[in-house]
């Protein structure tokens, strides 16, 4: 499956499941240490697609796959992560499911309110830890095959390419012994001549079929 019908289709399973408003998914590029916005249905974040990492929060929650409910978060540790809860907040995120496969983390799932109003329970929260963990492995699974096809892109165009100035040497290799009256071919790899022609300079030095270059 493409990367994108992977995000269609946990935030489709999220939103029947979960009865939630919206459904976002970020990547988190370990370069920029950011959180990228990967998919969006149904927040509006006025057109913003980072989201930056709090060393400490992603350490308490993200990394330890934790669940995190804005508002309960906030009641409790408030102060401590008071920047990052009031931007989840600010764009209307009410919960966060973090992505990891085994030690790494990919990313995480932001959901909207539930359209009833109500808090997450329990058994919401259950829900989401293992949609959140098919979801991570089907998107690193995802990430592995469009790194392969990318390589394998990338490969074809070298050999291409490399192909292509091979041909041209050869043309001009071909070009300049055709100065001196040589027909070229190749034998076990090796470049030799087929034929000196007739009356050239190469036929008068002595050159013979065979000879190789």
């Amino acid at each position: 499956l493409e990367i994108t019908e992977i995000y269609n289709f946990f935030a489709e399973v999220l939103m029947g499941s979960l009865h939630t408003k919206a459904v976002s998914i970020l990547n988190y590029d370990s370069l920029k240490k950011e959180y990228i916005v990967q998919f969006d249905n149904g927040f509006t974040f006025a057109g913003r697609k980072n989201f930056p990492k709090d060393s400490s929060f992603r350490g308490e929650y993200s990394r330890q796959s934790k669940i995190m409910v804005v508002e309960e978060i906030k009641s409790v540790a408030y102060k401590q992560y008071k920047e990052i809860i009031d931007l989840l907040i600010s764009v209307d995120v009410a919960a966060v499911a973090p992505l990891n496969v085994k030690n790494e983390a990919l990313g995480v799932i932001f959901l909207g309110p539930k359209e009833s109003g109500d808090m997450y329970n329990d058994e919401d929260l259950r829900t989401l830890e293992t949609i959140a963990s098919q979801a991570a492995m089907a998107i690193k699974n995802a990430q592995l095959y469009e790194g392969a096809k990318d390589f394998s892109l990338t490969l074809q165009r070298e050999v291409e390419r490399q192909t292509k100035e091979l041909k041209q040497a050869n043309e001009d290799l071909s070009g300049a012994f055709f100065g001196v009256g040589i027909e070229l071919g190749y034998r076990d790899s090796t470049l030799a001549v087929v034929a000196p022609i007739a009356n050239s300079p190469a036929e008068k030095a002595g050159v013979k079929a065979g000879d190789l270059i």
